[in-house]
Formats: structure tokens, sequence, C-alpha cells
């Protein structure tokens, strides 16, 4: 801020222009809403940036401007001029300190590694976000695990969630082999977690061989093509 401005501002006792204060305040406000397609309600100024504002300032137009890469996290950068009835009153430059709010899936309460995800929608700063978080949709695809300890109120995202597998490791599965006339059907357990469709490795309980495999039912392990056959001695498969 310029000196000759800055003691021109400092003339004017803050509860002055209060009224030009709080007309301004709520120009930023719908401003920034307007940038972030947000709504002025989400926008919170922690600090205007400026104390004062010359009795002009009171009545007239405020126009505000910023740059396209604004983010408004935290400090902004904002331009402000303040035209009277018949001329200019003010031109400046302020830093606001901003923080603005976006209602998203949190964690609600604590959740333990591999525990299944509890949530609620909250209305949390935006600075909390680490990355993308999930939106309702894709929760609501499926079953979701903790990868980590969540505390109570954790924005949600890929980074800190998994999907429950259809089938998990250490989970005894029938292991099946053979041909389109032929079912060997023998008893294994999985190696590692997996979905229906994917390679995974199963140990056979009585040999305690490890084989690759299709997993393709909760509980059925395939270590050749999958037959009709095959089909029909898993209990599971529709």
């Amino acid at each position: 801020m310029y000196p000759a401005l800055l003691a021109t501002l400092l003339a004017f006792p803050a509860e002055g222009t209060a009224p030009a204060l709080a007309r301004l305040e709520q120009a930023l406000q719908e401003h920034v809403a307007e940038k972030l397609r947000a709504l002025p309600e989400d926008v919170e100024i922690l600090h205007l940036g400026i104390s004062s504002l010359p009795p002009c300032a009171s009545a007239g137009t405020i126009v505000l401007d910023s740059a396209a890469s604004e983010r408004f996290r935290g400090h902004a950068t904002v331009m402000v001029d303040i035209y009277g009835e018949s001329d200019a009153c003010i031109s400046i430059k302020i830093r606001p300190h901003l923080r603005t709010w976006v209602e998203v899936p949190v964690a609600d309460g604590v959740i333990r590694p591999g525990e299944e995800l509890q949530w609620v929608n909250a209305r949390v700063p935006v600075e909390e976000l680490a990355g993308s978080t999930m939106t309702v949709e894709r929760l609501e695809q499926t079953t979701w695990l903790a990868r980590t300890t969540l505390p109570s109120g954790t924005p949600l995202s890929e980074t800190v969630l998994r999907p429950r597998p259809d089938a998990s490791s250490g989970q005894e599965v029938i292991v099946l082999s053979g041909s389109r006339t032929l079912v060997i059907k023998t008893e294994g357990r999985l190696v590692a977690d997996a979905f229906v469709g994917e390679t995974v490795r199963v140990a056979n309980l009585f040999s305690h061989v490890v084989h690759d495999g299709v997993l393709f039912a909760p509980s059925c392990v395939a270590t050749a093509t999958v037959t009709e056959r095959m089909k029909e001695a898993c209990p599971n498969v529709p």
C-alpha cells in the first residue's frame, strides 16, 4: 500500500467507516462466491485486509477484480475500485484472508484399518482437502474399507479407502480344474485379496502347493479355463 494512501486511510477511524467496510466485505464475499461457483455463505472472510475507508466509500458502486488464476485459498489479492456519485472514491489493492467451505463425504466416527466405512456429508474448509474427494455416487457403488485409521471427519478419497474385495486373503475357497468333461475339485486358501475375474494365487490345503487361478465366483477359483461343469460345481455362481 502506498504511504500517502495509508496515511489517508488511517485518518478515518475504523468505527466511522464500519458501514463502508461491511459493504466491501459483502461485495468481496459475493465476488469470491461467483468466481468459485459457490454460495456466498460458503465464503468466510477472516480478515478484510483493510481497516478503514474514506467517507465516500459508504455509498456508490464497488467494483472488484481478481486474476483468473486466483484460487482464493488463504490470502488472496483483489483490486477494489469504489466510485461515488460523480467521481472515483478510492482504488486500492487488498490482501484479504479467506476460508471457503465445501460439503463433501467424511468419516462418521473413527474408522480403523480394514473396517467398513461409515460416512456422512459435512462442510469442511477447502484447504483441508489434500486431493480429489469421492462423490456420493462413487461411495454408493460398493462397500469401502479404510486403508489406515481415519479420524472422525476425515474427507474421503481413494487414497484412504479401498473397495471391499469379493474374496479376502486367507479365505478358504473351492479350487477347480479339469476339462469340459472332467472336473477336479479340491480345497484351497487365497494368498491375497481378489475381485471376481482377477487372477489370484491360491494354496492347496492338502499339498500346500500354490497355484495361479481365476476367481470366477466369491468362493471358487479355476486353475484352468472355466467350463460350465465348473460353474455347476461352484455353489454360488449365478
